[in-house]
This record gives C-alpha cells, structure tokens and sequence, in this order.
C-alpha cells in the first residue's frame, strides 16, 4: 500500500501542472468552499438536503508522525524531491494535521474504477464519476444541469496541502462499495537518476502501472479511524487533505466563505454546511445563519453582518413567493436576439412594473429568453430577478444566483440604495451561462470559447442577463416621456452623406405672389432610408449592434469617431493624436463581424445577422461624436483589429 509516479521516458514533453493557478487571485479558502460544495451539489441525491463537513483536526487531533508514514511514507522521496518547492514543507517526523471534506445526501464516485478512456462505461454505469475525478484534469462530461464545467475545481485540493496532495474515500449509492485512492500534484522531479511525472497516486498499481483503488474493509476502516471520518456507509465522498495550508485557511474563512457564497441554497434549505475544529463547530443552515453572521467577524471582508442579514431577509422573501406572483415582461415575435433595446419595455409594462413597486416594495419579474445551441432545437427559458430599494445602503448592491452557486465577480448595478438579485434556475439558460464562466465560476465571460462553439446569440445572452438589473433599475427610476430625438445628441452625431463637411440643404422661402408649386411637377425627394443599426454608448466607448430583425444588413457599414468641439465640424478637426481606432488604447471587439479600423475610421462586415461591434479605450472625460458614411474606398495600409 503506498504511493506511485511514472518514470518518464527520454524525449517526452516537459510539462508542470498549472491548474492551481487558477484559484490563486480567490484565495485558497473562497476556492476550496466553492469548489468543493458545488462538486457536491452537483451530485445531489433524490432531491435531498446536502450536507457538507468542513473538519479541521488541528495540532490536538493530528496523527503522530509514525501513523501519518502509513499514508506518507513513500511519498516523503518525491515531494523533496521538487526543486524550488514549497517554502512551508513539513518534515517527515512532525504530526500529521489534516482537513477532511465530507459530503452527504450525495451519490459518491459511481462509475467503473476499471475506466481508462472516454465513451461508455465498462460497467454500465449512468454517471462517470470515478472516471472524470480520478483520471482527468481539465476534462468534464458533467450533464448540461450541473455548475462545473471545466474539469478543474478538484485540483484546488492538491493546491491547499503542504505536500500538495490528498485522499478520495468514496461510498457509491449504486452498488454499496466503497474505494480508497489518493492523488499528488507535484511537478517533474528526479528521484536518484530517475525521472518522473508530476502526478503520483495512492493505489494498488498493477503490472501496467494501471492504479486501482483500495477496497478491503481493514484498510477503509483504519483510514476512517484515523482522519476522523464520520462517514461509515452513508453514500458520498470524504476528501482528507493532508498538510493543509493553515496561513491561508482557517475555520472562520471557511464559515465566511460559505455564508457569502452559497447562501442561497443554505436560505432554501438545499445545503447544510458543517465547519469544526478542536472546540469551534458551526452549522450553518437556514434556521442558523443569521445568528452565525453575528457572530463571526467580517473584518477585512467587503460584507459586514448588517448588510448580510438585510440581504437574507430580502431573499427570503423572493423564496416565499408564487411563480403566479411574478411580473412576467414580453418577448419579442418571433424570437430574436435577447436585447434590452427592442420589445421588452412598452409604456405598458413600464407602468405595470412601478405598480407592482409600489404595492410590494420589490420588483419580482420573470424575463423569458430563447436560447438557440448550434445542434438541436430552441429552448424557451427564462431567469428571475428581484430588486428592493434600502435607503440605508451607501451604495448599490447586486448578487447573480445560477443554480445555487453565486457568480461573485459581476457587479452592474449602480443606483445607489438599490438591491438586486438575479436567479437562474432553469437549465436551458444555465447550461449556456456554464459554459460562458471561468475556470473559478466567478464571471460570465461573452468571448468564452466553449460559449461560441455551442450556441448562436450566445454572447448576447449572456449580455442580456448580465445587464438585467442595469436596465430595470433604471426603467424604474427615470422612463422618458415619449421618443427624445435629442437623448444622445451630446454622445453620438449621426448622418449619411458621404462629405464629411456636408450641410443638410435648406428649402427656400416662397416670394410673395410666387404660385405653388406645380402639383404634377416632379415627386419630392423619398424619406431618408432607415437606419439598419443601433449606437449605444458603454463605459469608455460605443456598441453598434443591428436595429432589428426586419432591416436588411448592408455588406458594409462604414463610421467616422471624433471628440467633440465647442466650435466647429468634430470630425474637420480630428487629430491623429486624439486616438487611432487600430492601435491601443483603443480596442475594437467584434461579434459575429470583420472590423478594419484606420485613424477615426471603422469598417464593419457583418458575418453574422446578430452581430455587435464594442470599441472602447477612448478618454471618458471626452463626448464622442460618431457618424455613419457611405462605403468609400477602403485605405491601403488599414490594420485588421
């Protein structure tokens, strides 16, 4: 029973695993509670409460150093081995501390252990739990509802141990077994004149190196024993890491960590989140929490415990309510790309959502999307959103809700004494909002590759839901009365013409006693032609995106930027050192569209019926003025954005 790493061969590529980088700007504590309750979550049984035990042994309960070599001894070589390793590595004779990660209410690690490869499962198995945990990093078949999708959160286990390692003991709910393995994130070292991999395992290791857990009853019942399980044959999985980084994490960061971000299902009654060490226990769960958050501290946290508890109680109340009780807005017909511009706030709906205000002091509006994947039919959805306004707030505060985990790192509301929250639950919407999150669940990024690969209107879903406490807040504090022709007159200049000096031409007054004009003379002049897209102005720039789905795109569309001028013609007096649109610190993003860009002029082809074009880096202290041209031709040496 012990540790194993393969020999390299000569000539194999020299590769040092990165993936613990991507928790690093969270902090160990945030990423080890994210990640670990959402894998549980994630394997959610029969709709039961989850239950996750956060247990610190300490330096009262840690194994002595002779029973810890049961598990260590033959990894001590090979975590030495490591040049430039960690600063904080223990020595070999110091009492083992460790921290165990228990989940219940869970299915375990099903799956075939025997699984090297993708496709089915030997055992035929529905899930490929075993499989997926134990054998790939950065790969994940995790179904559509689930909130991971990278493949990586189990490597933050590694990351937090001093000896960047851990165990797995897992008790399945489909065949009743239970298996023991351990894994070590190392990197490429030499151990005497051999060279070996950066990932070992603690495993029975089989002729062809194949590792196979450990499963005779006198070995998991030692290691329950000895880490303190409290698992006995309940179904899920136990993680004990070994070492753990105590300057990094700590009992109270954890039980912060879990109220911030994973108090919605905590208030729902959907997850229990037990955090213990030598005389501390906390449990956190919906009748708890609010007595717990008083008494923590919340020094050196962006929460306070006020604040905390004014938000439960306003989730609470979005709990208690009716799906009948929910606003529903209007969807454009037939569907088209989400966008908060067209079809959502008629006269109508802006009065019903300040009366639904007004009686309730919250907005409860649910906001229907289509979501359309590359294979496969459309999918009606929706999301929730709920908002209260709190004068005792100094400023504006929003939270964004998918599937339970909080997406921390978006922040769009700005109305000062407003509180927002964004729901997604269902999992059309959430699939697409999955794939668009980085590797730590903390943002919905609109250019993620997999976001794009999937699904068409995807980055403007995203948008869409992202903006959505933007745009109501803001439609219920100031709606302008009818259509204002002047609204954007300071931002953006528009006009058709090719002459950049052009003056519209004014008709000439009648003489007196001049007669009419002949009625069979020649027609007027046709109306100018409509406008086929829309400028909005964005934090250090513009966005034009495509007016609607009736107007006929052109092959081209052609813009002139200026700054504008108290005096005179802005674009007569642009000047090279204002800004050039193809180089920095102007950037030009597009969508489902080609952009050449030359000094202030940006061509834009349109690839994409739904395409958008967001050009930013200009000075904020500085009103734009922008028009439309005709298509002219194109300058020799324009640079491709």
């Amino acid at each position: 029973m012990g540790w194993s790493f393969r020999q390299m061969s000569r000539g194999e590529m020299n590769a040092d695993p990165i993936e613990g980088e991507f928790f690093t700007p969270e902090g160990l504590a945030d990423s080890l509670v994210r990640e670990s309750i959402q894998n549980s979550l994630d394997a959610r049984r029969n709709g039961e409460p989850v239950q996750v035990r956060l247990h610190f042994s300490g330096e009262g309960n840690a194994l002595s150093s002779k029973t810890g070599n049961r598990y260590l001894s033959e990894l001590w070589p090979h975590v030495q081995a490591i040049e430039g390793g960690r600063s904080n590595l223990p020595n070999e004779d110091e009492p083992v501390t460790f921290l165990v990660v228990e989940d219940f209410g869970t299915r375990g690690l099903c799956g075939s252990p025997e699984q090297d490869r993708d496709g089915e499962d030997p055992g035929g198995s529905e899930h490929k739990d075993f499989y997926y945990f134990w054998r790939n990093i950065g790969r994940s078949r995790k179904e559509d509802t689930q909130r991971g999708r990278w493949g990586l959160g189990k490597t933050v286990f590694p990351a937090t141990s001093r000896v960047n390692s851990f165990f797995g003991y897992t008790t399945r709910y489909d065949d009743d077994r239970s298996l023991l393995m351990g894994q070590s994130v190392l990197k490429i070292h030499r151990v005497g004149d051999d060279r070996y991999c950066p990932y070992g395992f603690f495993a029975r290791t089989g002729a062809d190196d194949f590792q196979n857990p450990f499963d005779e009853d006198d070995v998991l019942g030692q290691f329950r024993k000895d880490f303190q399980l409290r698992r006995t044959n309940e179904p899920g999985l136990s993680i004990v890491i070994p070492f753990p980084d105590v300057d990094e994490i700590q009992p109270e960061h954890m039980v912060r960590s879990a109220i911030v971000h994973y108090f919605y299902p905590i208030l729902r009654g959907e997850l229990i989140v037990e955090v213990s060490a030598d005389e501390l226990h906390f449990r956190i769960d919906a009748d708890h929490i609010d007595e717990i958050v008083e008494s923590v501290s919340w020094k050196d946290s962006p929460y306070g415990a006020d604040q905390l508890l004014h938000l439960f109680a306003f989730v609470r109340r979005t709990i208690g309510l009716h799906e009948s009780e929910l606003f529903v807005l209007p969807e454009p017909n037939p569907p088209r790309a989400p966008d908060w511009n067209v079809g959502r706030f008629d006269p109508d709906t802006i009065e019903a959502i300040k009366k639904q205000f007004a009686e309730k002091e919250m907005l409860a509006i649910r906001v229907p999307v289509t979501v359309r994947p590359k294979s496969g039919d459309d999918r009606e959805t929706f999301f929730d959103v709920f908002v209260e306004e709190d004068p005792t707030m100094a400023k504006a505060e929003d939270h964004y809700i998918r599937q339970g985990i909080t997406i921390s790192k978006i922040a769009t509301l700005r109305e000062k004494g407003f509180r927002g929250l964004v729901v997604v639950s269902d999992e059309a919407l959430s699939t697409l909002l999955g794939d668009s999150e980085n590797p730590a669940h903390t943002e919905w990024l609109e250019k993620a590759t997999r976001l794009k690969e999937r699904f068409n209107w995807g980055p403007f879903t995203v948008r869409f839901v992202r903006n959505a406490l933007q745009r109501i807040v803001g439609q219920l504090l100031h709606v302008p009365e009818g259509r204002d022709e002047q609204l954007l007159k300071n931002i953006f200049f528009l006009e058709n013409d090719t002459d950049p000096g052009h003056e519209p031409t004014k008709k000439k007054p009648k003489k007196p006693g001049e007669p009419d004009p002949d009625p069979d003379g020649p027609p007027p002049p046709p109306a100018p032609a409509r406008s086929v897209f829309n400028l909005q102005k964005i934090d250090g720039g513009f966005r034009i995106t495509r007016k609607d789905a009736e107007t006929l795109l052109p092959e081209r569309i052609s813009l002139e930027v200026a700054y504008e001028v108290r005096r005179g013609n802005a674009f007569k007096k642009y000047a090279k050192w204002d800004f050039d649109l193809g180089k920095k610190p102007i950037v030009v993003t597009p969508v489902g569209a080609s952009c050449t860009a030359h000094k202030n002029t940006l061509s834009i082809e349109p690839t994409s019926d739904e395409f958008l074009v967001e050009v930013t880096g200009f000075d904020s202290n500085r009103d734009l003025a922008i028009r439309a041209v005709k298509a002219k031709t194109e300058v020799v040496d324009a640079e491709t954005v």
